[in-house]
C-alpha cells in the first residue's frame, strides 16, 4: 500500500508522566505520523508508556543506559536502526516507504544535546 504522505511530530517531554500520556493519546490518533521525541519518561531505565502505542514502533539507539531520544514509527513503515551513529544521546533510523513515486529512503535522527555545565 503506498503512503499518501508522512507527517512529522517533533517533541521534548522532559520525562514528564503527563505530558507523555497526552501526547500518546493525540499520537495514537494520527495516521502516517513519524514522532521525534527528545527526554522520553523513563521507568527502570527503560521508555514507558510509548511502547504502549499499537500502531507503532518505538526505537532507541540503546538498550543499556536509560536513552534521552527515541524514533516512533508507524507499523507500515520499513526501519532500520543504525547502530553505528546512535547512542544514548542520538537515535538515527534508515527509514523505506512507498509514496507514491515508489520506494523512497531517508535517515531520521532525535538527537538530544544537553545542557552546558558551566
Amino acid at each position: 500500500m503506498a503512503l499518501q504522505q508522512i507527517h512529522f511530530l517533533q517533541i521534548n517531554l522532559q520525562h514528564c508522566r503527563p505530558v507523555t500520556t497526552v501526547f500518546c493519546h493525540r499520537l495514537g490518533k494520527r495516521q502516517n505520523t513519524i514522532a521525534i521525541i527528545q527526554e522520553p519518561w523513563i521507568v527502570k531505565s527503560r521508555i514507558a508508556e510509548l511502547s504502549n502505542l499499537l500502531n507503532g514502533t518505538v526505537v532507541s539507539g540503546t538498550t543499556i543506559k536509560s536513552p534521552r531520544t527515541c524514533i516512533y514509527i508507524p507499523m507500515d513503515i520499513k526501519t532500520i536502526l543504525l547502530p553505528q551513529v546512535s547512542s544514548r544521546d542520538v537515535t538515527a533510523v534508515n527509514v523505506k516507504c512507498n509514496i507514491g513515486r515508489g520506494e523512497e529512503q531517508l535517515v531520521i535522527a532525535s538527537a538530544h544535546e544537553p545542557c552546558p555545565t558551566w
